[in-house]
């Protein structure tokens, strides 16, 4: 029996208390080589993560919902589960439900071998993520458009607004 291991790099993109930092800043009005300093990544690291969601903060990017598990949990995980801890107490001590503390360890295991926070958080970040791309980042048209009202000084809503009073058959003009 082969095992294969998944050794894509963990990557701190994956912990939403961080990436909600940086779109907590962009919010503020901070530019990407600001917000870059201030969280501790490169400035391309930041401006490829916004482009990659359309400049639209993501729901992995919206901590303290309660209903995931943090990668804080799931590190406590790994460390009861190496001393042996069963899930049941696990899942008390964390104020979760046992069969959550059951998947998640499930989830966690890479073939053979013990249960990773790592692994467990990122195929967890990778299934919570939008199954499509953001139509500003398919649709140059749309984003060319939505751009120059922005530096126009229209709020979202107005943009959103004019676009369906412009382009009323069109859906592919569409944004929210």
């Amino acid at each position: 029996m082969v095992v294969v291991l998944d050794v894509a790099r963990f990557s701190e993109r994956l912990v939403p208390e961080v990436t909600a930092k940086l779109w907590d800043l962009r919010a503020d009005g901070f530019r990407g080589e600001n917000i870059a300093s201030r969280i501790g990544w490169k400035h391309t690291a930041v401006f490829k993560l916004i482009a990659e969601h359309g400049g639209v903060r993501p729901a992995s990017a919206q901590p303290g919902r309660g209903l995931r598990l943090t990668y804080a949990e799931r590190e406590e995980i790994m460390v009861l589960t190496a001393q042996g801890v069963s899930a049941r107490r696990i899942a008390g001590r964390l104020g979760r439900s046992p069969s959550t503390i059951s998947r998640e360890l499930n989830r966690g295991k890479n073939g053979q071998w013990a249960y990773r926070a790592t692994t467990a958080h990122r195929i967890a970040f990778n299934n919570t993520r939008r199954p499509k791309p953001a139509q500003l980042l398919i649709r140059g048209l749309l984003r060319d458009r939505v751009i120059k009202d922005l530096r126009d000084r229209f709020s979202p809503e107005q943009i959103a607004g004019r676009l369906r009073r412009e382009f009323p058959t069109d859906t592919s003009m569409r944004a929210s």
